[in-house]
């Protein structure tokens, strides 16, 4: 009984806590999070400085499932033969954690945090990558909102890379997710404001007429349905079944590139503009 008692409080605490939400300073220009469905520990990619310079100056901070930092310094650029210059989407294929960096995507050890390889994607036009999704067979794609590209690359194959879609109907990309369901890439884009879904065959198609202010961020949740965030807006906005629209959570400061848990029970927002991360419970 004793024992039952003593170890069923931590875990309750913890439920509760992680439902209640947290709120996290010290965190310059954050752009992205992204939860690790192994751990529940958090990645952010901090800009720190201009979005689309080689500054030089910045850097993956890692979290607790709590918020608490572990290190706010995860990867640092100038550390271990590392240059980040405006790190912004993440994505996590096997063990490895990938960063969209101006023209270059960088590999990286999730546990160590030392520097696996880099893919420059500069010979095929990239400029300012940003979003990045894993899709099928191990392609992982890459939005250039400043060239309206979406590329590919093949991580089971040496990292090949390829031009996926470049077409100014794409207005810009910043965010992408891939829909296992329907076998389409969907993208959020920044200059239209629209919701896009690509074809296998590369063709694009908006998903509804409305438009929106600077699109960051396409998440699915538990359900299946679509989340997605309005930057200049405020907004966190859910499109359920692909048909009626919603406003999950308004009156933010700029809201990026958001992370799910692997429950589906929690949001994890970072304020590109406010310097912080924060949490709260997705109703349904």
């Amino acid at each position: 009984m004793t024992l039952k008692f003593r170890t069923s409080i931590p875990v309750f605490t913890l439920f509760v806590l992680l439902l209640s939400g947290f709120t996290m300073t010290g965190f310059k220009s954050p752009d992205s999070v992204l939860p690790d469905p192994e751990t529940s520990r958090l990645y952010v990619s901090n800009v720190n400085g201009t979005p689309s310079t080689k500054g030089g100056d910045g850097f993956i901070s890692l979290l607790e499932p709590s918020g608490k930092p572990i290190d706010m310094h995860f990867i640092r650029s100038g550390r271990g033969g590392v240059r980040l210059s405006a790190p912004k989407g993440l994505a996590l294929v096997g063990r490895e954690l990938y960063v969209a960096d101006l023209n270059q995507v960088h590999r990286f050890d999730k546990t160590t945090g030392a520097l696996k390889g880099t893919v420059d994607l500069k010979l095929l036009g990239a400029k300012n990558l940003t979003g990045l999704a894993v899709g099928p067979d191990g392609i992982l794609f890459a939005s250039d909102p400043t060239t309206s590209t979406i590329f590919e690359i093949d991580t089971l194959h040496q990292h090949q890379t390829a031009v996926h879609v470049r077409d100014k109907a794409l207005g810009q990309p910043t965010s992408l997710l891939y829909d296992a369901t329907h076998h389409r890439l969907l993208a959020g884009c920044w200059d239209s404001g629209q919701l896009l879904f690509i074809g296998e065959d590369g063709k694009i198609f908006s998903l509804m007429q409305k438009r929106f202010k600077r699109i960051k961020s396409l998440q699915f949740d538990r359900e299946g349905h679509l989340l997605f965030a309005s930057l200049l807006s405020g907004k966190i906005y859910r499109l359920r079944n692909y048909e009626k629209l919603e406003v999950v959570r308004e009156n933010l400061v700029t809201p990026a590139n958001f992370g799910l848990d692997k429950d589906g029970r929690r949001l994890v927002v970072p304020s590109y503009r406010g310097n912080i991360v924060f949490s709260f419970g997705l109703p349904y």
